[in-house]
């Protein structure tokens, strides 16, 4: 195992406690959601693409549930003043997840050239230094609305006991020193997701790439497209904008700042990378809610990281946008730092995991117009997650338990001392108890509300029309003979 680098952890926490809390004036009319979203997010979209911020929109359309899952901005500028006592005590910041779900808890390479599974957090898009609580708010936010999505009404007493599971979950495990593989691997739904991957490096290449280039769309069982690549270089399509030479540039970038994508990474210099790219794409998938619109960039590398025994292979490196601030920060919530977005994500996953995710990283590359920046990964590192079904109150105990555990082994591993730990765990109390209690059917209600304005509001319509329109024109070229 590699060990954990002090300056990742260090740099991930620079500043936080010392910045000021940003004050901003509430608006004496209310800004509906879509307009909340435009200011906050769609500026990191790319501008005059119908499968951008339209898609995003579409996405979030689906339900209350994704919804929730999709406007993190709307739950933390409600955090903002519901959650003020939590933002103000800075004893209880610690590097956060700030998306916690169902989707993003599960199983993730530890690993890669032995394939290693571990347990924990996923896909840290929205991390950064917050309040412990409010992580825990959000799990227990999940725990109704999929409870309530389930077709299971949970009475006052059997919530506080949700509450109180989450909590001694939490609590026990941050305690422990566990890792949530530790702790969760001999459960029987949790452990089947440490069972060997299907996504190795070979099975990637095997589905995407036919020829030495990527497949223009990728379809499921169902024959409906699951994913859409657009070529993305100058040098293999007249559709692409982007110079190999300028994707080799940020790829030895990477390399040189991210020592867990440089142990197994095969090439170091531009020149490297720029004789071994075979092709790149812009992916887009149909559904996702959480970075719809941002920019993803696949590059097929041949020959580009090593296997174990002293070989290699080719390899999927994958390049997911992210924005200089989180939804927390952007909402106001928690400070912000002046890191750049990879680099933030970078670091989030690297205290948030133990073992840490492996071959991951940071660039910054200018793409589809502007100058962004990219966690960047051997292709996607996040496996499998548990189904999410709660129609019993077992299910949900269960649930909470997994939730509680996950979190306090991340929270402790991004703490990085037991004294600092305990300066989380001595703040779970009943108190705390009845506090996501309240808050988490607070925020149900109101995300409710808030998805009734969104669904109402014709500019919404005319936005998921767009995208439908332009991935029925895209998909359907990209099939055609």
């Amino acid at each position: 195992m590699i060990a954990r680098s002090p300056l990742i952890s260090a740099t991930f926490l620079l500043g936080l406690v010392s910045l000021a809390h940003a004050q901003t004036t509430q608006p004496a009319v209310e800004e509906l959601p879509l307009d909340v979203m435009q200011r906050l997010y769609a500026p990191l979209c790319v501008p005059g693409d119908p499968l951008s911020w339209p898609m995003k929109v579409d996405a979030a359309s689906a339900s209350a549930l994704k919804f929730s899952t999709s406007a993190r901005e709307l739950y933390f500028r409600w955090a903002k003043t519901a959650c003020a006592d939590w933002s103000a005590d800075f004893g209880g910041y610690v590097p956060s997840h700030g998306d916690v779900h169902f989707g993003n808890l599960g199983s993730y390479v530890s690993d890669l050239q032995s394939a290693r599974l571990s347990l924990g957090l996923k896909d840290f898009d929205e991390t950064a230094s917050m309040p412990f609580q409010s992580d825990l708010l959000q799990a227990m936010v999940t725990l109704r609305l999929t409870t309530a999505s389930g077709g299971l009404n949970l009475s006052p007493a059997q919530v506080n006991e949700l509450a109180a599971e989450l909590l001694a979950a939490y609590r026990s495990t941050a305690d422990s020193g566990q890792t949530a593989t530790e702790a969760l691997g001999d459960d029987a739904q949790m452990g089947k997701l440490l069972e060997p991957g299907k996504k190795t490096l070979r099975a990637a290449v095997d589905q995407w790439i036919e020829g030495g280039r990527f497949k223009r769309v990728i379809v499921n069982n169902k024959g409906e497209v699951r994913d859409l690549f657009r070529p993305a270089l100058k040098d293999n399509s007249p559709e692409g904008t982007l110079e190999k030479s300028v994707l080799a540039g940020a790829m030895a970038r990477a390399v040189a700042v991210s020592p867990r994508l440089a142990r197994v990474a095969t090439y170091t210099t531009t020149t490297q990378w720029e004789g071994a790219i075979e092709d790149a794409v812009l992916r887009t998938r149909p559904g996702s809610g959480g970075s719809q619109g941002m920019v993803k960039l696949m590059v097929h590398v041949r020959a580009g990281v090593k296997t174990l025994g002293g070989g290699t292979s080719d390899a999927i490196f994958y390049f997911k946008q992210q924005g200089t601030a989180s939804a927390g920060q952007r909402a106001g919530f928690v400070p912000t730092t002046d890191l750049p977005g990879g680099r933030r994500v970078s670091g989030g996953a690297a205290v948030l995991t133990s073992p840490e995710v492996d071959a991951v990283g940071w660039c910054d590359l200018f793409v589809a117009g502007a100058e962004r920046s990219f966690f960047v990964t051997v292709r996607d590192p996040w496996e499998d997650e548990p189904g999410e079904k709660l129609d019993t109150a077992e299910k949900a105990l269960w649930a909470a338990r997994v939730f509680g555990t996950v979190l306090g082994a991340a929270h402790r591993s991004a703490a990085g001392t037991p004294e600092s730990t305990r300066q989380l765990t001595s703040r779970v109390s009943s108190v705390l108890r009845q506090q996501l209690i309240d808050r988490s059917a607070a925020w149900v209600d109101e995300n409710a509300r808030q998805y009734q304005l969104w669904i109402s509001d014709d500019r919404v319509e005319a936005l998921r029309q767009e995208a439908q329109v332009a991935w029925k024109v895209a998909t359907t070229a990209s099939t055609t003979p």
